[in-house]
């Protein structure tokens, strides 16, 4: 990690530009309601509703698998238990309005970014609930603000277009960078490695990795920003120009050294592999749909297969981050299955033909069965030979019920298969919603 405070290492590598048209066909064809039925997606219902907070909600974020954290525009920061829907715990965090909240990985810390000129930043002991230290540099708002995978240091970005990283045990920025000439929306470090078939993985360790050093910042002027915190000063750092044909970028995930994920004011979600752009290059290589208004925040499973956003529409949605490389996860999952079934009827049909006592059935039972296995693998083969040349993709499934713009969320995995989802709006609610990961 850098040190040296102020260094300005924006040093742009190439100018990118990338046509508007798609951005603005899309948002005519979704203002358009005889297309509405184009862009549907099976609906999940919230379980719970949390409600407390006398304004706007702007961020929410798991603590662990049973409590959670909210920030609002009413002053305050509230802990919540998830199971009983009370607010255990309100503190004044800010004198001004919270706009995000962030908790390390570790879930250790949590980090607060608010309005105001000063005493913008914070780091609080997550148990305790009780506030470290303020993190001092930025002269006007923080809007956003995320833990590094190493859980040592912050980025946090302002509403002048400045960036700050921090140790979280210092006050004092270790890196200064002022990479935007408008809010800064959305600032994250690289959450992750690659392995070797191309496909992200965690950071491993507490110690730095290439990754470490990586971080990516979205902003109002509608640019991306990627840049090398390691590297020597004047390289280093590029701009993705008009990344949402030129809205405002709101929100961003790099989910391995080479692959962003962006949502924009065009009411799309793009994928950038950056491995691809070249002088012309903010093309993305994948488009996600179905979203009506501009996309507000966006989040990751731990797998880092799905992903999802919420949007000003009052929705929330979960995707895919690659459609072809989850089905083929699931393909070879249900071709074991296939193959325990065949055995499993073998074994029973042999007993059969032997004249051995056998449950009918359980006979038929186990042959249903092993129809139904290999009827989904020939749907899943079909499918995955329809997507040979994926460029757009659409939700698996929308969360409807919020009545305001909803401007985070946060995703829990519990199991294997299932993950716990929060959403925050500016209806002042938090819910809670169930979400099939298979």
């Amino acid at each position: 990690m850098a040190s040296e405070e102020g260094v300005e290492r924006v040093v742009e590598k190439q100018p990118i530009s990338w046509n508007k048209q798609t951005s603005i066909d899309y948002m005519e064809l979704t203002e358009d309601r005889s297309a509405g039925h184009a862009l549907a997606a099976p609906i999940v219902e919230a379980t719970k509703v949390y409600r407390g907070h006398e304004d706007a909600v702007d961020s929410v974020r798991w603590l662990d698998q049973t409590s959670f954290i909210t920030g609002s525009h009413d002053h305050s920061l509230k802990v919540w238990d998830s199971t009983s829907g009370e607010c255990v715990k309100t503190l004044k965090g800010s004198t001004e309005g919270i706009y995000n909240v962030d908790v390390s990985n570790d879930r250790k810390l949590f980090l607060t970014c608010s309005a105001g000129k000063s005493k913008n930043a914070a780091v609080w002991d997550a148990h305790k609930a009780t506030l470290l230290r303020h993190l001092d540099g930025h002269p006007s708002a923080v809007y956003h603000g995320a833990f590094a995978p190493t859980n040592t240091h912050t980025i946090t970005g302002g509403k002048d277009g400045s960036v700050r990283v921090h140790d979280v045990n210092v006050s004092k920025p270790v890196v200064a960078l002022q990479p935007h000439s408008d809010v800064v929306e959305c600032c994250r470090f690289c959450m992750g490695d690659v392995r070797e078939d191309g496909t992200a993985a965690p950071s491993k360790g507490s110690g730095p990795s290439p990754s470490t050093n990586l971080i990516a910042t979205a902003s109002r002027d509608g640019s991306i920003m990627v840049m090398d915190l390691g590297a020597d000063r004047g390289s280093g750092a590029f701009r993705i120009k008009e990344a949402h044909g030129g809205k405002y970028v709101y929100a961003l995930l790099m989910i391995n050294p080479t692959t962003i994920i962006s949502a924009g004011g065009d009411y799309l979600i793009r994928k950038f592999d950056l491995r691809m752009l070249g002088p012309e290059g903010n093309r993305p290589s994948l488009v996600y749909v179905g979203h009506s208004s501009p996309v507000r925040s966006l989040t990751v499973s731990q797998d880092y297969t799905r992903f999802v956003s919420t949007c000003a529409d009052g929705s929330a949605r979960l995707w895919k981050v690659d459609e072809k490389r989850v089905l083929f996860k699931r393909k070879h999952s249900i071709e074991d299955r296939v193959g325990l079934a065949q055995k499993l009827l073998a074994k029973e049909e042999r007993k059969y033909a032997q004249g051995q006592e056998v449950d009918i059935e359980h006979l038929k039972k186990l042959r249903a069965d092993l129809e139904d296995l290999q009827k989904r693998q020939s749907e899943l083969e079909s499918h995955l030979s329809s997507l040979t040349d994926v460029q757009k993709i659409g939700a698996d499934m929308m969360f409807a019920g919020h009545k305001d713009l909803v401007s985070d969320c946060s995703l829990e995995t519990v199991s294997d298969g299932k993950a716990l989802l929060l959403t925050s709006s500016w209806d002042q609610t938090v819910r809670l919603w169930n979400v099939p990961l298979e």
